[in-house]
């Protein structure tokens, strides 16, 4: 009896509260060297990556006042801001180690050629 009643109780719940749920993703700030740090203007927030539940976002010192900070489409990546972070990162002379650009243009290592492979052994 009371399994029946405990059903029905749960039953009303959820149809009372039958919206959907919505999930933020995770932001991970990334640090990285500005060099307009020193502009003396506001910090705005560059979503540079993001996926159904994790976003990628830098912060960027930044003197214009309409300026709000970029943001991209989920499931997409922002070339410029991540090619700048790409220059920086310690990893992108690894393939497939950094995982910011994984799965980006930016992230495909140029391909040598036989000449240069020889130059450099």
């Amino acid at each position: 009896m009371r399994n029946v009643s405990l059903l029905r109780r749960i039953g009303r719940l959820e149809t009372q509260h039958a919206h959907p749920i919505r999930r933020e993703p995770l932001v991970m700030l990334v640090e990285c060297v500005d060099s307009d740090s020193n502009s003396g203007g506001k910090v705005v927030v560059d979503v540079f990556r993001a996926s159904t539940n994790v976003s990628w976002a830098r912060e960027r010192a930044t003197a214009a006042p309409g300026d709000n900070g970029h943001r991209c489409e989920t499931g997409s990546h922002l070339p410029d801001v991540l090619g700048e972070i790409h220059e920086l990162c310690p990893w992108s002379k690894d393939p497939g180690v950094c995982r910011l650009c994984e799965g980006t243009a930016i992230a495909t290592p140029t391909e040598t050629t036989s000449l240069e492979k020889e130059q450099t052994t």
